[in-house]
């Protein structure tokens, strides 16, 4: 009966290791979108994409003017993204000096 209660326990207590294990890999993971640094762009694109264009415009401000973090630097291609949206924008809303940022965006991004 003695060993029948110590295997009783012994298979409990494995179990609940086991699940404390998988349960912190489980909730370590954010999504890429949730991400403090993306969360602007993303918001930018679906305002820009709704038809918000000054909302798009300010997030994607917010993006190109936060601070870079050193654990997870911005690429080349997600800004000329936000600079795009920024553009596009300022079009859409016809702002004094767009039509010149748009010019300088397409004759500086390789991929317009």
């Amino acid at each position: 009966m003695r060993i029948r209660k110590q295997k009783q326990f012994n298979k409990s207590f494995a179990c609940f290791i086991a699940s404390i294990v998988i349960g912190n890999f489980a909730q370590a993971q954010v999504s890429i979108p949730e991400l403090p640094a993306n969360r602007w762009l993303f918001l930018a694109e679906e305002q820009y994409q709704q038809g918000h264009y000054q909302l798009a415009l300010q997030s994607a401000n917010k993006y190109l003017y936060q601070p870079a973090l050193s654990s997870n630097p911005k690429s080349k291609d997600e800004q000329e993204k936000a600079v795009y949206y920024q553009v596009a924008s300022e079009i859409k809303l016809n702002t004094p000096g767009c039509i010149d940022t748009a010019l300088a965006l397409i004759s500086s991004t390789a991929n317009p």
